[in-house]
């Protein structure tokens, strides 16, 4: 987090070239060791169903998953860690295939090619026979098939081991079986004491089972359809019903070029399952208890999702309804339609129309919960959300305390009122801080919400140029504390509304009381002789005053987004006519921010934020910039104590396959990003306008810095290198950083 010369910075550039290859280097030799001594068969506990499409699975994807394919065309040049059951379909084998598992085809068309490696049987099958036709030149892997062409009981206590085929009979389960039971034509029974290993499937039969037997892993029966103009019609009619509804719903995986899985009759995402595409069924119900990294979209059918779905994508049922559990998470909206427009013929659903069209969802007691905010990953939380509160910082030093957070969507939530509020102890600075208020939403969930609160805290206004949790840490570990920090005192009333599901009002008054604080502290684990800076003081001041805000935001991560809009403005007014001791000021601060996919593997996002102020500013909040997320080329707050800013940044990321390193290196988990920083900080005369002062400035003053980063998949574990473009001479500036700038 310092300025180095050159020709240490060349040096750090080789360095960490070669620590990246021979990182990945034993990244490559671990997991190809991995995969050579480890048993395929783990995989076979995940299924997918493909139905009436076209799949290819190109030769650097990996599937580990049995795959069942009705009346489609299947094309491999991967990898399938489990059997392929094709029935009325097409397989084709390029030279590059590698089936570790069975090919298993009832009236289906088998082109391989005599390089392709299949470590099982190939069975060809039609209504009367079963016939050998190959496989078995992957060496070094034994898959078995116990192949059955009469009735059948495995008694209890007995063990099958591998996969069971059945043709055109029954087979009665009453023990166990150590792998997957494909019943054609025929039946089966599963007993109560029965314990299947794997997946039980039919085709053109039935399977029956108790509710005790231990299936681990699903359950899928495939009718056969009936062959008539009117049954044909009925179809065509629906395929082009689909197609309609994926023109309209599915742009975001479009756009993308995610695959869409098409199915039809009710499917099942299980627990362990991960889909990376859009997934569509057409008369069935889908039920999500994996993770769907595309939209999910029932046509005539409903969506049930479990408490450990995640959805990154939009739900969607047409025709039919849509059930959450408590847990389940959804990073788009929620849309419950009908062919010819949104479902309101319900007396129990709620409507409601905002800027971004009209949503539908059930009132307070129904099945369908109110959605919660968008997270990227299930993993993903706010170290602000937790209940514990720790910060490390050079005039608390170690502040440990308890947090209860606010609600701030009402969701699941029958008190009447919202209590939250949190309290602690600096060691150093010897003060507890503390907060508490009590807020109340009126008119329901969806009206607007009150509150009350009052406070005496440790603040600074540094949090928008690097997060607490990050600088807390470069405090704690390397004697670096970046922020700025003063007492504040008081308390405020606030309303804020939900315009619609992205759009939020609020209002506060405030009375607040400002005090200065000093340094306490300059221990930390590392960091030697090196001491923290001084704290600067403040306008140690009382004063009311009153603040609006509004924020909009459509991203789809709060954490790590690379799609969306997000926009914040804010406003205080401290007024002469609120305040007897002089304190006259105006504040306002405007951030914009756009994350715009440019196709896959490229984001193109900037931020733009300006500040200005009427009147004297105190000093605690006038406008700072340099360093970190604001003007990187730049010394940390080398632009200090001024009344207007702005700043803007365009960062250009380069994820997986199109980043080369990716390439380099065979893996995905690196970001190439290049960043262009341009800002400008200056004070106008106190008597002016907060719009005033603009028009007067040499905008060829403008500081601009431009550099690169590496950071890990999500953006925000980085390494960046700045370099500012005013002063040739100066050198670059690298930072590390465990959060991104914007």
């Amino acid at each position: 987090m310092q300025s180095i010369q050159f020709r240490q910075i060349l040096f750090l550039i080789f360095i960490l070239v070669a620590f990246m290859i021979i990182f990945g280097f034993l990244i490559y030799s671990s997991t190809a060791a991995a995969s050579e001594s480890a048993d395929p068969s783990w995989a076979k506990k995940k299924l997918v169903h493909y139905d009436h499409g076209e799949v290819t699975i190109d030769e650097d994807e990996v599937i580990e998953a049995d795959i069942v394919i009705v009346t489609g065309k299947i094309q491999i040049a991967g990898e399938i860690y489990g059997d392929i059951i094709a029935l009325n379909s097409e397989v084709e084998l390029e030279a590059e295939a590698a089936i570790y598992g069975h090919i298993i085809c009832f009236d289906s068309q088998l082109d391989q090619a005599d390089e392709a490696q299949i470590a099982g049987d190939i069975i060809l099958l039609d209504e009367n026979s079963i016939k050998m036709a190959g496989g078995r030149n992957l060496i070094g892997y034994g898959f078995q098939l116990n192949q059955y062409q009469s009735d059948t009981v495995i008694e209890e206590g007995e063990t099958v081991v591998g996969d069971i085929l059945v043709l055109n009979h029954e087979l009665v389960i009453k023990g166990k079986v150590d792998g997957d039971v494909i019943n054609i034509l025929g039946r089966t029974i599963i007993k109560s004491t029965a314990a299947i290993d794997g997946h039980a499937i039919a085709f053109h039969g039935q399977i029956a089972t108790s509710n005790e037997a231990l299936i681990t892993g699903r359950m899928l029966g495939l009718e056969k359809e009936e062959e008539t103009v009117e049954k044909d019609t009925e179809r065509e009619r629906d395929e082009r019903i689909r197609n309609n509804v994926e023109r309209k719903y599915l742009r975001r995986d479009r756009e993308i070029g995610s695959d869409i899985f098409r199915f039809w009759g009710d499917v099942t995402i299980e627990p362990d399952e991960i889909i990376k595409g859009a997934v569509v069924t057409v008369r069935g119900t889908i039920e999500v208890k994996g993770e769907v990294d595309g939209d999910v979209v029932a046509v005539f059918g409903s969506v049930e999702l479990d408490s450990s779905a995640y959805i990154d994508g939009d739900v969607v049922s047409v025709g039919g309804k849509i059930y959450r559990a408590n847990g389940a998470i959804v990073e788009g909206d929620l849309v419950q339609t009908t062919i010819t427009g949104v479902k309101v013929d319900d007396g129990d659903q709620h409507v409601s129309v905002g800027l971004t069209g009209i949503s539908v969802g059930p009132k307070k007691g129904d099945e369908w919960e109110r959605k919660r905010r968008k997270v990227r990953h299930r993993w993903d939380y706010d170290f602000n959300e937790e209940s514990f509160a720790f910060r490390y910082n050079r005039v608390e030093g170690l502040f440990l305390g308890l947090k209860l957070n606010k609600n701030e969507w009402g969701y699941d939530d029958d008190a009447f009122f919202d209590l939250y509020g949190h309290i602690g102890y600096g060691f150093a600075g010897k003060r507890a801080c503390y907060q508490i208020g009590v807020q109340r939403s009126i008119f329901g969930n969806f009206g607007p919400v009150i509150g009350i609160e009052a406070h005496d805290v440790t603040t600074t206004q540094d949090i928008w140029m690097m997060p607490s949790f990050e600088n807390s840490l470069a405090a704690f570990l390397i004697k670096e504390d970046f922020h700025d920090y003063y007492r504040e005192q008081g308390y405020s009333a606030y309303a804020s509304i939900f315009i619609s599901e992205y759009l939020k009002l609020s209002g506060e008054y405030h009375k607040e009381s400002y005090f200065s604080l000093g340094k306490n502290t300059n221990w930390s684990i590392f960091g030697g002789d090196k001491k923290f800076r001084f704290n600067p003081l403040i306008d140690e001041i009382d004063y009311k005053s009153v603040k609006a805000k509004i924020s909009f935001d459509t991203r789809n991560s709060y954490k790590y987004p690379d799609k969306g809009w997000w926009f914040s403005a804010e406003a205080e007014f401290a007024r002469e006519e609120l305040n007897d001791n002089g304190v006259d000021f105006d504040r306002y601060i405007v951030d914009l921010r756009r994350y715009q996919p440019m196709s896959y593997g490229e984001n193109l996002d900037f931020r733009f934020r300006v500040g200005s102020s009427r009147g004297y500013l105190p000093a605690q909040l006038q406008f700072d910039a340099g360093g970190f997320s604001a003007l990187r080329g730049y010394g940390f707050k080398e632009f200090q104590n001024f009344n207007r800013l702005v700043l803007g940044t365009v960062e250009y990321r380069i994820y997986g396959r199109r980043n080369p390193l990716n390439n380099i290196f065979g893996i995905n988990d690196f970001n190439l990003i290049l960043f262009a920083d341009a800002g400008y900080l200056w004070s106008a005369d106190n008597t002016l306008e907060a719009n005033e002062g603009f028009d007067s400035k040499d905008w060829d003053d403008l500081k601009t810095s431009i550099g690169f980063a590496i950071s890990n998949d999500d953006g925000n574990v980085r390494l960046n290198f700045a370099k500012r473009m005013d002063d040739k001479e100066e050198p670059f500036i690298v930072t590390f950083r465990i959060s991104r700038p914007f």
